[in-house]
């Protein structure tokens, strides 16, 4: 047998996946898989969850069905060649087992919560994770700064990392549309928000930014559109009738990508108020690429390619207030001086476009499925 014929068949482990119900869940997980297959990899095993949110008891039974699932791949390692677990705390245990067992390579893509932990459950799973780590073959991350997190947290050396952008930007959907017309002029400001519907994403600081901008400049209609789902949904549509924004501010749910790059368009500010660090960000980057100026929270790794006034701007976490004052500034700059943000975000998004980041990372998986 030729010791270089590539190793082709992965069992896909993860607890977010995207199913017709739910088709957004997890999306960055089926688009990683997506591009394998496009480059002569299978997924013949998988052990996923589908659905978000469930109570507590349904939550504990499908989080025992997912292990099972797991510790399958033990009586059925013939099916498949590599393990890829996105997520690893929710993981780890049964993980480390079928490593252990089967002796197959074992790839772990980590996204920003599995490591900066938070909340009790959470805290208690990741114990496994230091163990996970040691005995994985790589660790993919989606950015330079959380390269170092990671570095820092599990002490491991930089040849055991791979970055890779979450799939980079598809600049074939996230792209300016010249039909768009952008309604920057004195009587009408968008404001957009794209994310989670979650307390860290800060879908509550962009409601109070709408509020304090159109209470300021009573002269100016402030138009605010968020986009996305999430547990607080519900919040978020009492919080704007509370604040008497049902006006100002519509509400469009989760859309597809193709219908946010649109929306991107349309926004004179695209606002990332996350309190999260964030491992990437990388729907800020989808902005930028759309031309779409970004205020951003000074966090995590959105700093890693938001560079303060030259390509957009950072903001204090949870600060409305720095935020309202960036915004004003922004739109009190000369058309030159947003042509010279706008021009130097698109070439900062042309650094994360998916043609790139992809064929490096095929190339880190290549090397490991050859071994």
């Amino acid at each position: 047998m030729n010791t270089h014929t590539l190793k082709r068949r992965f069992f896909l482990i993860s607890n977010m996946y995207p199913d017709n119900e739910h088709p957004y869940f997890g999306i960055f997980v089926k688009n990683t898989e997506n591009v394998l297959q496009d480059n002569g990899y299978k997924f013949t095993m998988k052990a996923v969850i589908t659905e978000p949110n469930q109570k507590s008891i349904k939550k504990a039974k499908t989080y025992f069905n997912f292990y099972m699932n797991i510790l399958k791949g033990i009586f059925n390692k013939d099916l498949f060649d590599l393990i890829y677990v996105h997520f690893i705390s929710h993981s780890a245990l049964p993980v480390i087992i079928l490593k252990i067992i089967t002796r197959k390579p074992l790839i772990l893509n980590v996204h920003g919560s599995d490591v900066i932990i938070r909340g009790k459950i959470a805290k208690i799973l990741s114990i496994f994770s230091y163990p996970l780590v040691r005995i994985c073959d790589k660790i993919v991350v989606p950015s330079e700064y959380f390269k170092d997190v990671v570095k820092n947290k599990f002490k491991i050396t930089d040849d055991k990392i791979v970055v890779y952008p979450s799939g980079g930007i598809d600049m074939t959907v996230f792209k300016p549309i010249s039909t768009v017309n952008k309604k920057s002029k004195q009587e009408n400001l968008v404001l957009g928000y794209v994310s989670r519907i979650e307390y860290g994403k800060g879908w509550d600081i962009f409601i109070k930014i709408i509020k304090e901008l159109q209470q300021k400049h009573t002269d100016l209609f402030v138009k605010g559109i968020i986009i996305g789902e999430g547990k607080d949904k519900n919040k978020c549509i009492q919080m704007i009738k509370d604040y008497g924004l049902e006006n100002n501010i519509e509400y469009l749910g989760g859309l597809s990508q193709k219908e946010i790059s649109y929306y991107f368009n349309l926004f004179d500010i695209f606002v990332f108020p996350t309190r999260l660090e964030e491992s990437l960000g990388l729907v800020g980057l989808e902005a930028m690429s759309c031309k779409t100026p970004v205020v951003g929270s000074k966090i995590g790794g959105i700093q890693t390619y938001i560079k303060n006034g030259i390509n957009g701007y950072l903001a204090n976490v949870d600060d409305v207030s720095n935020f309202v004052n960036i915004i004003e500034n922004y739109i009190n700059l000369s058309e030159e001086e947003k042509k010279r943000i706008i021009e130097n975000a698109y070439k900062t998004a042309m650094e994360y476009d998916s043609n790139l980041v992809i064929k490096s990372f095929v190339n880190e998986i290549d090397k490991i499925a050859k071994e």
